[in-house]
């Protein structure tokens, strides 16, 4: 009489050891994919939070001045070359890459900014970064993000 003892997985077993291991596979993908999504934003805002400080002593120590739409936000990196403000004392960020929202985009830089609710009041300048997905609106992490509406600025 001989006793067969098998060891090891039969094909069906085996089968679904790899269907298991590609679903879970997958779902860590996305989950490490939409926390890195996730920090990119935080970033974007940090940087623009930092934007906002430099511009603020930039305008103290100009006189009251925000760099021009012409002049851009590399006024805060470099002395700028045309109509070069009295008081500079810059740089007031360090790198170039301060300028870039977390998907390595230039952030929108207007000044001054858009009016105030229909009237001839415009606010000082708008920053803005269009999200993940680099276009205008969006909802969850391709939404914008914009100094005027604060509530984007929470990560």
């Amino acid at each position: 009489m001989r006793h067969s003892k098998r060891h090891g997985l039969a094909a069906t077993q085996l089968l679904y050891v790899l269907i298991a291991a590609m679903v879970g596979a997958f779902a860590f993908y996305y989950y490490v994919n939409d926390r890195a999504e996730t920090a990119k934003r935080a970033l974007t805002i940090k940087r623009m939070t930092a934007i906002e400080a430099a511009l603020e002593k930039y305008c103290f120590d100009c006189g009251g001045e925000l760099p021009s739409q012409k002049q851009g936000l590399e006024a805060l990196l470099a002395v700028p070359k045309e109509r070069s403000p009295h008081g500079w004392a810059g740089p007031y960020l360090t790198k170039p890459a301060d300028l870039l929202d977390g998907w390595g985009r230039p952030l929108k830089f207007m000044c001054p900014g858009k009016r105030l609710n229909g009237s001839d009041l415009r606010r000082p300048y708008d920053l803005a970064s269009y999200g993940k997905d680099g276009c205008e609106g969006g909802d969850d992490l391709d939404r914008d993000i914009c100094n005027w509406d604060r509530s984007t600025m929470i990560p």
